[in-house]
């Protein structure tokens, strides 16, 4: 009876035994009954054992045709029948008629079927009465059998087809058997006369490279998001001299780990940690971190495995879905509870505490360690900073970026009133958007964006819009002069002055006037060529100090908070599953060259110089690159100085808005440039220098140039009270205003951000957005 596939495949996906299945599919045609059978009656259903085959002794029949009895077979699908006997060549006669016509056929199946050791003991003979007798020894004449009589051709080819077939002709008699399947025993190493290749074939690198990253893309990332612990975990070695200790992940997110080797990068944060004295009261997850940044002393081995410790700080930390970079839940979560920390050790040890060591900034005031606070929102604490990379023209460093946040047009006098000792800045890329190479600096000086330098700031800020509006007209004149209606000047003067040096002219008059209309070109082309050059210059210088070069200055009190760049997490862009972070750190001053080692992490320390790490692009064509900058203090924490005075009267303000939004006025045709004037009569541009033209002074170079007095100025006697003197006879010609001699009254309100107008919620959640969520210590 043949069973219902439909049932059968249902109770297979219910689970239950192929045979029992089968038997229930056999029996009932319907799922229901089936199901009843199999956990009722039929649950105690075994399958029934195999017959015992009971072959006999006798000979098998010698004729063709003649097929063996087989025992009765099972009707379990599963258990294979008993094999089908192998009839023995040769156990009698066979007669072949000459008249058959497939005699030479049966011929050929009857001598495969010999014993090939017996092919020389016989031979072929005729009998009397037309037939032939073969046996396996010998050949006989014999008369037919009434057996053999009963044989027709049909069954005679049932027999052949069903035979072994001939040997080959060209086989040459020896003891080795006769392989019909199976293995061979030739020396095929590379497996080319199998059936089925027993190896590999052999490729070349780019191909096996080729498919390995054809079947990554084709993997989804939770294909296997975490690979296995045995195959990543590499051996330790001793640690290399310098090199720090890496702190690597199997199960546990990369990016945390990354996050505590920028930790260990750290001085301040790696000295407090060391430094702490442990307590019996202290929070499990400090004495883990202690111990943790302990090894970066002490360690032997090249890395140390802190899975259970991530995952403890996870748990702890309540972080339970780490995105991709720049991850910013572990930041938002990690960063206040560290920093809250820190905070309670350090309020636990304040009666222990000699404020002249190492740690005196800290236990001074150890929020500052990574809490920064701004002027407007003092109680809100700010771990971290992030910046928005969203196209080829945003800005690609901290500066540009750090004063769009904080010099809004909502917010145009926000500053920083606490600076932190370690300042993260997290670089959030836009997914899709082609973004420039991001330009890694190794020391930033953040004195100007503090509360205390608010009213110099403000100064700089207003000479840079000044700076501004000139490098547009300079920019103007620039492309006036080298383009008209679209047309190239310079090589349009170029191209006249060829053709009328290689043509010639008969008329003596005619001549004259081409050689003097050569001889003015070329004199216009030098004067072009070199008005475009100084013109480009000044481009250039302006394009300086609109850039932050006015803040550069000599002054001690204004180069109090200078950064060091400690470590740059990485991130290659890809998302198939593996390991695509990376981390650079930055190691210790070598004390021969005084330049700071660099080491490239990821799985182990590997030594790198500067220049590769300034030069990586890894990521920017693949939505990566660094995702986290880390910087800290150089040296101790200064002492704040009071605020600078600030403008108080109202006349001062009302001028401040009388000046459209803190800009100078700029006269306009005040430099060389503007010396360009057209001869109608000969109808050619003279370019020669206007008589006594108004020379450009040269624009302030640094901060100290722009407000320090030079030889021989004079500071103005009657200053408004508020304003801050500047010497504006170092000023291009195009800053210098109708104000009194040699110093210049600034408006109190900065200019308005070109990035446009932001609420000032949204500019704090900028500069360390999910702040709000820390909690301050008790």
């Amino acid at each position: 009876m043949s069973a219902n596939e439909e049932v059968r495949v249902a109770l297979l996906d219910m689970g239950v035994d192929a045979p029992k299945s089968h038997q229930a599919a056999v029996r009932f045609h319907t799922v229901d009954a089936a199901i009843n059978w199999v956990f009722g009656e039929g649950e105690s259903w075994t399958p029934e054992a195999e017959p015992t085959p009971s072959y006999n002794n006798t000979a098998w029949p010698a004729e063709p045709a003649a097929v063996p009895t087989l025992p009765p077979r099972t009707g379990n699908p599963f258990r294979p029948g008993p094999a089908t006997p192998y009839i023995s060549p040769g156990a009698g006669p066979v007669r072949l008629d000459n008249d058959d016509d497939d005699e030479e056929l049966l011929m050929a199946l009857e001598l495969s079927r010999r014993n090939p050791d017996e092919d020389t003991q016989g031979g072929a003979g005729a009998s009397a009465s037309g037939g032939a007798v073969i046996g396996t020894t010998n050949l006989s004449t014999s008369a037919p059998t009434a057996a053999d009589a009963g044989l027709s051709r049909e069954e005679r080819e049932r027999s052949v087809r069903a035979s072994a077939p001939p040997p080959s002709p060209h086989r040459q008699n020896s003891d080795e058997p006769l392989l019909a399947f199976g293995p061979s025993e030739r020396n095929d190493l590379d497996g080319k006369l199998a059936m089925v290749p027993t190896g590999a074939a052999a490729s070349n690198k780019e191909e096996e490279d080729f498919q390995r990253a054809l079947q990554e893309s084709m993997m989804t990332a939770s294909f296997h998001s975490i690979p296995s612990e045995e195959e990543n975990i590499p051996i330790p070695v001793d640690r290399k001299p310098g090199a720090p200790v890496v702190y690597l992940t199997v199960q546990a997110p990369a990016f945390a780990a990354n996050l505590l080797q920028a930790f260990a990068a750290v001085p301040q944060l790696r000295d407090v940690f060391a430094g702490l004295a442990h307590d019996v009261d202290d929070p499990q997850e400090l004495n883990a971190l202690q111990e943790l940044m302990s090894e970066q002393y002490s360690g032997k081995e090249n890395f140390v495995n802190v899975d259970n410790l991530v995952a403890g700080l996870n748990s702890s930390f309540e972080v339970y879905s780490p995105r991709l970079p720049p991850h910013q839940e572990i930041l938002e979560r990690w960063l206040p509870r560290v920093s809250d920390l820190l905070v309670q050790a350090a309020g636990t040890r304040s009666q222990l505490i000699d404020f002249d060591n190492a740690l005196g900034d800290f236990y001074r005031k150890p929020e500052q360690l990574l809490i920064t606070r701004l002027s407007s929102a003092p109680d809100v604490p700010h771990p971290y900073v992030e910046f928005g990379r969203g196209g080829l023209s945003a800005p690609t460093s901290v500066h540009p970026n750090l004063a769009s946040i904080l010099w809004t047009a909502d917010t145009p006098m926000e500053s920083i009133s606490s600076l932190a000792d370690i300042v993260f800045v997290s670089l959030r890329r836009t997914p899709g958007i082609s973004v420039q190479k991001w330009d890694l600096e190794q020391e930033i000086v953040l004195d100007r964006y503090l509360t205390h330098n608010a009213v110099s700031t403000m100064q700089v800020r207003a000479q840079q819009s000044a700076i501004q509006g000139e490098l547009k007209r300079l920019k103007e004149q620039a492309e006036h002069l080298s383009s008209f209606r679209g047309n190239n000047i310079p090589d349009a003067i170029q191209t006249l002055i060829k053709h009328l040096s290689t043509t010639s002219s008969f008329d003596n008059v005619q001549a004259e006037t081409r050689t003097e209309l050569k001889t003015k070109l070329e004199r216009i082309a030098t004067t072009m060529s070199d008005k475009a050059a100084r013109l480009q210059t000044d481009v250039a210088d302006r394009e300086k100090l609109v850039s932050g070069a006015l803040f550069e200055t000599a002054d001690p009190t204004k180069n109090e908070h200078k950064y060091i760049l400690r470590a740059i997490l990485w991130h290659d862009g890809f998302m198939t599953p593996g390991r695509h972070l990376f981390t650079y750190v930055r190691g210790d001053v070598d004390k021969s060259t005084g330049v700071a080692d660099w080491w490239r992490i990821q799985d182990d320390a590997e030594k790198v110089s500067w220049e590769d790490v300034a030069s990586d692009v890894t990521g920017q064509f693949t939505d990566g690159g660094p995702y986290l900058l880390v910087y800290s203090r150089e040296g101790s924490r200064p002492a704040l100085p009071s605020p600078e005075p600030e403008p108080e009267t109202s006349a001062e303000k009302q001028m401040s808005v009388d000046s459209v939004g803190g800009s100078i006025p700029i006269p306009v045709g005040t430099g060389p440039a503007d010396a360009i004037s057209v001869d109608e009569e000969q109808g050619l541009i003279d370019l020669t220098d206007t008589p006594n033209p108004e020379e450009v002074k040269p624009a302030p170079s640094t901060m100290d140039a722009l407000v320090t007095p030079a030889e021989g100025d004079t500071a103005s006697p009657a200053a408004v009270p508020g304003s801050i003197e500047v010497n504006t006879a170092v000023l291009p010609t195009a800053l210098q205003t109708t104000s009194p001699v040699g110093s210049m009254s600034l408006p109190s309100v900065p200019l308005i951000s070109p990035q446009g107008s932001r609420s000032r919620s949204s500019q704090s959640q900028n500069w360390i957005p999910g702040a709000r969520r820390s909690t301050s210590p008790k």
